[in-house]
């Protein structure tokens, strides 16, 4: 899958806050979109599994890690994806389907900690422009992988997302929904499950991994 094809959008299209700035894949090694490319290069995500997150986190961060050498990420978010999510068997796992991680929200924070909802510190009107850019770049993203499930993490996503002019209003662990832009058009199964930030203890991890059975039954009933 080529991310390249979305990079146009990523700088130019995204309504950038001043409390975010503009980043891509420049972290080498593992971790979520866009500060690492979400996906091992040998192995396409296209049809496969979305793991949204929320955003990357702050720009020092981001720093710390891009460049050579390849580094995976660091942050509890991405450590918690990886050993709950991809897991090695015995453990459920999605590491053998096609998986893509990314973010709904673009960019990197400026300052200030990786925790907490980024939309409080925006000013509304900023806030508005942002979310609804990257609304219509999570389109493009789904359009370019054609996923078969989308895993949206966590309820400040949830929040943004079950709206009417999103993907509908009311309550629903999952739901089918045809993303439509530009003529083209696709329909994935989107479910939601805990952020992987907040998998602290071990019954919260335990938890999670019989959400990866069913994701993993989820996908599974997509391909009969």
């Amino acid at each position: 899958m080529d991310i390249s094809l979305l990079s146009d959008a990523l700088r130019k299209q995204i309504a950038y806050p001043p409390e975010m700035e503009f980043v891509e894949a420049g972290i080498l090694g593992r971790g979520f979109y866009p500060g690492c490319r979400g996906f091992q290069p040998e192995k396409s995500p296209v049809q496969g599994v979305m793991l949204l997150g929320r955003d990357f986190g702050v720009k020092n961060y981001y720093g710390c890690l891009a460049g050579a050498p390849a580094r995976d990420e660091t942050a509890l978010t991405w450590r918690h994806t990886r050993d709950v999510y991809l897991s090695q068997p015995p453990h459920p796992t999605l590491n053998d389907l096609p998986v893509w991680c990314t973010n709904y929200l673009m960019g990197v924070r400026i300052d200030g900690s990786a925790k907490g909802n980024i939309k409080a510190r925006i000013a509304a009107p900023d806030w508005k422009r942002y979310e609804d850019s990257c609304w219509k770049f999570f389109v493009m993203q789904v359009l370019l992988q054609l996923p078969s499930v989308i895993v949206v993490f966590g309820e400040d996503n949830r929040s943004d997302l079950m709206t009417d002019i999103r993907l509908g209003k009311g309550w629903a662990q999952t739901l089918e929904h045809t993303f439509e832009s530009g003529g083209n058009r696709h329909t994935a199964t989107v479910t939601f499950a805990a952020h992987p930030h907040s998998l602290i203890r071990h019954t919260a991890k335990d938890e999670a991994r019989l959400e990866v059975k069913r994701i993993r039954a989820l996908y599974d009933s997509k391909k009969r």
